[in-house]
């Protein structure tokens, strides 16, 4: 049986790229159920506002290198953490621009 649900996620949740595991820890309280507690992965797509960035950084021909998670305690809004999401530069930064760093704060 399913039963069909949604709720607003806040915005500190990780976005998942570069295979960065985000899930729902579920529980229910049902007498004899095979698996009443588990993980759900889900998928975390950018906030429309990180969207206009991601695709300004792409205009500009950096390229995406990978995605972290890092502990952060003083830019973690209320978590311990930040995502860090890189960019290799295009060949127009190439000679100015090792890598390209975001940490989006919404």
């Amino acid at each position: 049986m399913e039963i069909p649900f949604a709720f607003p996620l806040p915005l500190e949740t990780p976005l998942t790229l570069s295979r960065q595991p985000v899930w729902l820890r579920t529980g229910l309280d049902i007498e004899n159920a095979m698996d009443p507690k588990d993980r759900d992965f889900i998928e975390v797509t950018p906030h429309p506002y990180a969207a206009v960035v991601f695709d300004a950084v792409s205009e500009l021909g950096f390229r995406f290198k990978s995605a972290t998670c890092e502990y952060n305690s003083r830019m973690g809004l209320g978590i311990p953490f930040v995502q860090e999401i890189e960019f290799y530069p295009g060949h127009e930064f190439a000679d100015r621009v090792k890598e390209l760093e975001l940490i989006m704060h919404l």
